[in-house]
This record gives C-alpha cells, structure tokens and sequence, in this order.
C-alpha cells in the first residue's frame, strides 16, 4: 500500500503497511499534483484504486477525474454527486426533497436575510462552513455556536467576504451518543455491497469534534435514510452518512455526508471482510460479496484521543472516572495501538506530548 501526502508528519506515514510518499498540496498546485501522479502511475506499472483520506483529495480527483481514470480506478463518487455533497447546503436541499429530515438553516447572502434569518431560527445555533474545505479558515474551526439573534449577526458582521462559504444551522441538542453513522459502499449501479450501522460515544473535543469512542449498533432506520439519500443523489463508492437524533421529538437528522471512508470506519468488519476491502474487489473486477457489516457492541478507540476528551466530560460533569474506564469494555478495534505495527502510536504519542511541552494541544 502507498500513502501519498503532502506532509509526512501523521502518524499512518510511520506504518511499516504503508509506503509513504511526499507530495504536492492539490489546493495550492493542482498542476504539479497531477504530474505527480502521472509519474506515479508510470512507476507502478500498473492500474492501481486510489482512496482519498479527506476532502481535498475527494474534490480534486473529482474534478479531474477524466484525466485519471485512464490510469487509477477512482473511489470516488461522479463530479455532479461530490459537488453536492461537499456543499452542506445543496445537501440539506436534496434531503428535503427525498424526504429525510433536516436541522433548520439558512445562508444569508447580505445583510437584510442575515436579519430575518436572526429572527426565524432557532437558539442556540451554529455558524458552520457550508463547504469545508473554505469556510474552515473564516471561523477558525468546525462551528461557532450563537445563542441569541443579536450574537448571530454580531459573528456575521465580523466575517464581512466571508459570508459566501457560511450557513447557520440550529444546534440540536442532546449528547454525542446520539449521533449515528451509516458506512456504505455503492458500487456502479449504486447497489450498496457494503453496510455498516454504529454511533459515537464519545468525541474529540465533545460536541464538536471526531469520534474517539464508537460502537457498532444496527439501526435499520439509520441504514434506511442513510441509504435513500444515497441512491436519492446518485451516490457511487465509499460514504458515510451522519445523523443526530433529536431528544426533543425523537427524530433523526441529517448531519453531513463524508464522500470517503470515515476515522473510525475499521469498526465496520465482520469476519476480516471489511468494507474497503471490498470496495477494493469491487473496483478491480473481483467478485465481491454482499455484507451487513458490525458486529453488534463492538467498540472502537482512539486510546490518544479518548484520553484527552474524557478529561474535558469529566471535568463538565458528563462523565465519571469510572463511568469512562467502563466504556472501554468490549473495546476490540484500537486506532493506531497495535503490537505489530507499533511506530504510528508512537508518533502520535510523541505528538502530544511535544505539543503539550511547546504549549500548542
């Protein structure tokens, strides 16, 4: 397996699995990027599946997907699907269309919508980018939340050019255990092979953040929307589809779809058949079996990242010492921990711990 990247510092470049590659930024040098790959192609030799890890990497074999294909096997949806996907309010558009509930939102546009949308939606509230791979950089983070109608437009009038790759959004409320995850992979004919139902525990930092405690849990109404929406746009390839239930009626809603494979997405195997694995099958012509993928009350860990967000639900009170140490039971997937292949738990450890010396968690 190669691993290509444009800084080598993560922790999977350290895996004796992976030969890790340098390479361009696609967002700053789309064209030496493609040269890159090019020239990797021709080393290789032969026709290889390229998997994107985030969402710049999604975006940019999407859109130069025609140039590829005539060398990598792409897994990666149509140009037409990814640009729906990446943006959460196009999003948010076809859910409603095919039926699955949505947070309210809105994206005003100049300063009169920002006042009625101040009025309309409901507190408390997040200003989240509308594509991430923009809107990240205007708030500095995932979300700013607002709690009342003057703080919105306060934040909105501070971000003047920025409002373009912004929406607000209701924050529905409830505790991180409640966001549920669907894992797919559609192939061609959008015929889901693979299917995987599971929810967070925990998050890191809470509330906003990346799983750091998941369980794998079938949820057939998880799995039902998750995948309506899918065949709804024309999904292809790998996904996963998060949602929140509402405490307040019981409802689950939309949170985002992921375009790739997710952070804790080695949770969703079953019998060493995993879902990349088959997506892998799929892709080079072999055939690849249908699977319901989870064992149920499987957990997976991030044993670094965990770490870190119990100590902030502890010190809020969501959370006991004892309650946390009892989460780790049944705990059978780790990331990054394992006594084969040591050096990338090292590396993230190292991590944090230098960042924590130079004051920079």
């Amino acid at each position: 397996m190669i691993g290509a990247h444009y800084h080598l510092n993560g922790p999977g470049a350290h895996s004796r699995y992976c030969r890790a590659i340098r390479c361009p930024d696609p967002k700053r040098d789309e064209e030496t990027f493609l040269a890159f790959l090019a020239d990797l192609a021709r080393d290789l030799g032969q026709r290889a599946v390229v998997f994107p890890t985030s969402d710049d990497y999604v975006r940019f074999l999407s859109k130069h997907r025609e140039a590829l294909e005539e060398r990598f096997s792409l897994a990666v949806a149509p140009t037409s699907v990814i640009e729906v996907v990446v943006d959460k309010r196009r999003t948010y558009e076809a859910a409603r269309r095919l039926l699955v509930p949505v947070p309210a939102s809105g994206s005003p546009q100049n300063d009169a919508s920002l006042l009625q949308l101040a009025d309309e939606i409901p507190y408390p509230a997040l200003i989240k980018p509308a594509m991430s791979h923009t809107g990240v950089i205007a708030i500095r983070g995932k979300a700013v939340k607002v709690d009342s109608g003057d703080e919105l437009i306060e934040h909105y009038r501070q971000l003047d050019g920025s409002w373009a790759s912004l929406m607000v959004q209701e924050m529905i409320p409830g505790r991180d255990d409640r966001l549920w995850t669907l894992g797919a992979y559609l192939n061609i004919h959008g015929r889901p092979l693979a299917v995987f139902s599971g929810r967070k525990l925990r998050q890191y930092p809470p509330h906003f953040g990346t799983c750091s405690l998941g369980e794998s849990v079938w949820n057939i109404e998880v799995v039902k929307m998750g995948l309506r929406l899918l065949k709804g746009i024309g999904y292809t390839g790998p996904a996963q589809v998060e949602f929140k239930q509402d405490p307040r009626d019981g409802r689950l809603k939309l949170v985002e779809i992921n375009a790739r494979t997710w952070l804790w997405h080695p949770l969703a195997s079953n019998e060493k058949v995993d879902l990349v694995y088959i997506a892998y099958l799929d892709m080079t012509g072999y055939p690849a079996p249908r699977r319901l993928l989870g064992k149920p009350g499987a957990r997976w860990l991030s044993v670094i990242a965990d770490a870190a967000s119990a100590r902030r639900y502890i010190r809020s009170g969501e959370l006991s010492v004892a309650g946390w140490l009892r989460s780790w039971h049944g705990v059978e997937k780790l990331d990054l921990l394992s006594l084969r292949d040591p050096l990338p738990f090292v590396s993230a450890l190292w991590s944090v711990i230098r960042h924590r010396a130079t004051g920079t968690e």
